[in-house]
């Protein structure tokens, strides 16, 4: 991505084409997929606070024109990846007929592989509403009951699933990238109780060992037993289970102190 070319690029439109905020995805497609530097455009033919004299005043006249309820379920789709399935929106508690008043007022789109998408213009500017906050929170716990409601089940101390065709599903699609993956872990470890973290962490690094994402689930694993005021035996199960996927990474000398530390929680 050559940024300077599409500031360029982005700079033209704003001037030539008097951009409607009903067809800003159009102008967002020229634009490329760097939100940092996108979010700052402005249109120097144009005095500050004119009509579309910035990206930035373009994406707040698109985001006026939405009804509440378009408001509210731009925000928590905003809150997935940039691409995402259908049926994660409902998820979320996003409907069809949000879904489609979005579509109309170009905030979401389909992708050729039939999934939903975001621009990353758009998926900034919502990010840093003031009622994003508010939402961020209950986005996640959304994603993270439905994560667990998906299974495996695992019992404390017990196998992890590593067989594919046992009927669990094992694959993660591409809605649970690893970044919002790690987002709802943070959200998960700090305010689920023990007993609904045990299942969640354990449900997850199975599923993220199937799916050959071995370091995202050492990582879950070290982060979750990190947590403060667990149970000795909780803990204590999440540090061998991190030693045992370590050394299956050929992490040997990193999973060694782990090993130790586990052991000494038992009175080893």
């Amino acid at each position: 991505l050559d940024v300077d070319a599409e500031v360029v690029v982005a700079e033209r439109l704003l001037r030539r084409a008097r951009l409607d905020a009903r067809h800003v995805d159009a102008a967002n497609r020229e634009l490329g997929e760097d939100r940092e530097q996108g979010a700052g455009l402005v249109d120097p033919d144009r005095a500050q606070g004119e009509r579309h004299a910035s990206m930035e005043a373009v994406l707040g006249e698109s985001w006026a024109m939405l009804p509440p309820e378009g408001q509210h379920a731009a925000v928590r789709l905003a809150m997935l990846s940039g691409e995402f399935e259908p049926g994660l929106a409902a998820v979320v508690e996003v409907d069809d007929a949000a879904l489609g008043v979005l579509r109309e007022h170009c905030w979401v789109a389909r992708d050729s592989a039939a999934r939903l998408a975001m621009h990353p213009l758009q998926q900034d500017f919502l990010r840093r509403r003031p009622e994003a906050a508010a939402w961020r929170p209950v986005v996640h716990d959304r994603l993270a009951r439905h994560l667990l409601a998906a299974g495996p089940v695992v019992a404390p101390w017990g196998d992890l699933l590593r067989d594919p065709g046992s009927g669990t599903p094992g694959e993660f699609s591409g809605t649970h990238d690893a970044a919002l993956l790690a987002e709802v872990s943070d959200h998960v470890i700090a305010d689920w109780s023990p007993e609904r973290l045990q299942g969640w962490v354990d449900a997850v690094v199975s599923r993220l060992v199937l799916a050959d994402r071995s370091a995202e689930a050492i990582e879950l694993l070290d982060r979750a037993a990190a947590r403060p005021l667990l149970p000795d035996w909780q803990g204590t199960g999440w540090r061998l289970r991190h030693a045992e996927l370590l050394n299956e990474a050929g992490r040997v000398r990193e999973a060694l102190p782990v090993y130790l530390q586990a052991f000494e929680r038992l009175g080893f």
